[in-house]
């Protein structure tokens, strides 16, 4: 399955089973807080914080200006962080 694939299904899979009930750790409170937010934003997000690439390297490999890649990490930190708010 292609990494792409794979981020889409994590990120559905994500979606729908954390539904149910609330999350008990910070780190299930996040992961459903991410699964809500933006396909792309996501991957832009989840590329970033836990791939570890740099603004410039994720541009370059998903072809989009670094400016966009900066909003994208932006509107990524805001939804979680309204999220978990909303969460609490």
């Amino acid at each position: 399955m292609s990494g792409f694939l794979t981020l889409r299904w994590r990120h559905l899979r994500l979606r729908f089973s954390c539904r149910l009930g609330r999350p008990r750790s910070l780190g299930e409170r996040i992961d459903r807080a991410a699964a809500t937010m933006p396909l792309f934003t996501y991957t832009v997000f989840n590329m970033h914080r836990h791939e570890g690439h740099d603004y410039a390297t994720i541009a370059k490999m998903l072809r989009i200006d670094v400016d966009e890649v900066e909003r994208h990490i932006a509107a990524a930190l805001l939804h979680l962080a309204v999220a978990l708010d909303r969460d609490v």
